[in-house]
């Protein structure tokens, strides 16, 4: 069972809740809901909502000529891992830059295992970060997908991306703050660009690439 340090249960039954798919063997993996803080932006608001919705749902590997990327959607901040399956499978891998836990989910499925998202298992975490920080992380989710090789073949994102800002102005309109649409469109602006220039993270040089990256001291670990 994985949890990060800042993330809080949002109830006393998360963990019987986190964990019961997997004992009762329906799946093997299982992550929890995320709830946004309650001082949260709107748009970190709408963030987890888009992200971790009141459903449930059982993946397979079936479902990723369907769902595309959302497919590997796998997050550790709460999750749990058959333990003999996790080892089978070799763990997180350490040599990703993020999104490990998408390696893992992606690994699982083409297995064969199952996963679930456990939406009656919630813990409270999310992150307001600013333009800055969304183009530096987003410079890393693109070097994450450019290096991950076939594992996360099918995982289409552009169509996930774009209905993720159509939702979110939709989202601002209704909770009365069209004040919010110039940030959405330059945050989705901010996102895009940086996205497009870590998976062309071969082309730039380290220096570039340390000071675009939220996580630089990885690239210490890389050679030109």
């Amino acid at each position: 069972m994985f949890m990060t340090q800042d993330a809080v249960p949002a109830g006393p039954e998360w963990l019987d809740r986190l964990v019961a798919p997997i004992r009762s063997g329906e799946a093997v993996a299982t992550f929890a809901r995320q709830l946004p803080r309650p001082e949260a932006s709107v748009l970190e608001e709408f963030s987890r909502h888009f992200n971790y919705p009141a459903q449930s749902r059982l993946r397979t590997r079936a479902d990723i000529p369907e769902m595309g990327v959302k497919a590997f959607f796998f997050s550790n901040v709460c999750s749990a891992v058959r333990t003999d399956v996790f080892w089978e499978l070799g763990g997180f891998p350490d040599d990703v830059i993020m999104n490990e836990d998408m390696l893992m989910a992606a690994k699982v499925l083409r297995a064969g295992y199952a996963i679930k998202y456990v939406a009656g298992a919630e813990v409270v975490h999310s992150h307001d970060y600013s333009l800055k920080q969304q183009f530096r992380r987003n410079f890393d989710v693109g070097a994450f997908f450019a290096d991950a090789g076939g594992m996360l073949e099918g995982a289409a994102v552009g169509g996930e991306g774009f209905r993720f800002v159509r939702e979110q102005l939709r989202y601002v309109l209704r909770r009365g703050r069209p004040d919010l649409l110039p940030l959405v469109v330059l945050e989705a602006g901010a996102k895009f660009s940086a996205f497009q220039l870590g998976k062309r993270h071969r082309f730039l040089p380290l220096s570039v690439k340390k000071r675009m990256s939220m996580h630089s001291y990885h690239w210490d670990q890389k050679k030109e």
